[in-house]
């Protein structure tokens, strides 16, 4: 990744969302997935067992290569339907699929699995103020976690977890202590964090140019995977959702 860019502060607000929609209907679960740089629904069926069909539409991706993970998707067929967060890893390396939405099917074949009701999770990280950021996911409006990181990415708060680094064994640290949907929340926390990061970096003087000059690192998903990285082109894909949250997801019917 780049390092020596400034920061897209014009597009944060403050704060930086990703918001996921999940909706069931029977033995059929779409989900929905929307941030600064992506956005995409995936609607896949199961058996109550295994994945049984997959397909999925890019609304915004942010390099050329993107396109193609949709159908890439489809190696999942066969994925069990599990509780365990890490099914579909274990299935299959993720980074032979986007990590986006990958990431994302991982929450919702457990939300299949636990056959939950509708859910809309927003995850926000704050820019970080005084070495702090603070974090918080929303379920449905409400609050359930809001733990607090130093600038390196070290836990500070809750006290019990103080120390623990989002960037050494934090899975298997959430595995081994957390209980239930608190694994999930890390979870998405993790993958949030490490994104919220990357799209800090000002990548403006970039569209338009290789994508391997300003990331993802190479073989580390879908999109930066072989010779077609070579030829990759950074889009624009950005997407101001922080300015109106009303919005955030409007290219589905269930929010």
């Amino acid at each position: 990744m780049a390092t020596t860019s400034s920061v897209q502060h014009e597009f944060w607000h403050g704060e930086y969302i990703r918001a996921l929609a999940i909706h069931s209907q029977g033995n059929t679960v779409n989900f929905a997935m929307e941030d600064l740089a992506h956005a995409f629904k995936v609607q896949f069926s199961h058996n109550g067992q295994n994945i049984t069909a997959i397909e999925a539409e890019w609304v915004r991706h942010p390099v050329t290569s993107c396109i193609g993970a949709e159908q890439q998707l489809q190696n999942l067929v066969g994925c069990p339907i599990s509780k365990n967060i890490l099914t579909a890893v274990q299935y299959q390396s993720a980074n032979l699929h986007c990590s986006h939405m990958f990431n994302m099917l991982s929450i919702a074949i457990v939300h299949a699995a636990h056959k939950r009701a509708d859910r809309r999770y927003d995850i926000i990280i704050s820019e970080p103020q005084n070495d702090l950021v603070h974090t918080q996911i929303d379920i449905n409006g409400d609050t359930v976690s809001a733990p607090i990181f130093n600038t390196q990415n070290e836990i500070i708060s809750p006290e019990q977890y103080q120390g623990v680094s989002l960037n050494r064994g934090f899975t298997r640290w959430s595995m081994e202590t957390l209980q239930d949907e608190k694994i999930e929340y890390a979870y998405l926390i993790q993958r949030t964090m490490q994104v919220a990061i990357s799209q800090r970096i000002e990548q403006r003087h970039h569209l338009n140019g290789p994508a391997s000059q300003s990331g993802p690192p190479r073989n580390a998903c879908f999109a930066s995977q072989g010779e077609k990285y070579d030829t990759a082109i950074r889009l624009n894909s950005y997407r101001d959702i922080a300015a109106d949250k009303s919005k955030i997801l409007d290219f589905i019917e269930v929010k």
